[in-house]
């Protein structure tokens, strides 16, 4: 029953947080539009895991919670753990922003050593795809064009896949199963603690995506 219990505290959390990013949309609808960005209406991965987490992190809790009447604490590596996704979320929102507010700031400054010319943008999507979690966007060069006899390069923008997001995701879903995983098989009811090994693994497929989307003129 205290397992019931818990799914149910998770499912609430994820209801109560999905309505609540839907009062800020006025068009689309998405299964996961908790973690749509507000800036291109696409998949932010920073967002998504670390509301999944905080998810598993509340079911998690009841569980043990119901299970044994009584208040326990939540291990140490878990509140870590909490601490690296909020961080990540917080410091790729960050770059965002800046990223946003440099382009701003140069888009009308001409430049006279590589002269370029995007010919297509990504529009914002009204309809999110899963694949936004694992892929990017950068600008390719799509050929040259003469302008007042300069020669002007063309700039595409499209989406490729990312390894970076690919390796943050991936390990994202092994640890939420594995945890999951944990808490159901232990042989006494309380949340499973993660061992230093993953949660640094973890930080390190995090930091990468941070790097990636620092380095990155896109995402």
């Amino acid at each position: 029953m205290h397992y019931l219990i818990g799914f149910l505290a998770a499912i609430g959390c994820y209801v109560i947080v999905w309505l609540l990013s839907r009062l800020r949309r006025e068009e689309g609808i998405h299964f996961l539009q908790f973690a749509v960005s507000s800036s291109d209406n696409r998949l932010s991965l920073s967002r998504f895991q670390m509301y999944v987490w905080t998810f598993v992190t509340v079911g998690a809790y009841v569980t043990v919670v119901v299970g044994r009447r009584s208040f326990v604490d939540i291990p140490g590596s878990v509140l870590a753990l909490m601490g690296i996704s909020q961080a990540t979320f917080l410091g790729a929102k960050f770059i965002a922003g800046e990223q946003h507010a440099r382009r701003e700031s140069t888009s009308n400054q001409p430049t006279s050593t590589s002269p370029t010319r995007v010919i297509r943008k990504l529009e914002p999507a009204w309809q999110p795809s899963l694949l936004d979690l694992i892929e990017g966007s950068e600008m390719i060069s799509v050929g040259e064009e003469q302008v007042n006899g300069q020669t002007v390069a063309l700039l595409e923008e499209r989406t490729v896949p990312n390894l970076a997001k690919f390796q943050m995701f991936s390990w994202t879903l092994v640890l939420i199963v594995l945890y999951i995983y944990a808490l159901v098989g232990a042989q006494g009811l309380a949340m499973p603690e993660i061992p230093p090994q993953l949660l640094g693994l973890m930080g390190i497929s995090q930091s990468a995506y941070l790097g990636r989307k620092l380095t990155s003129p896109t995402t």
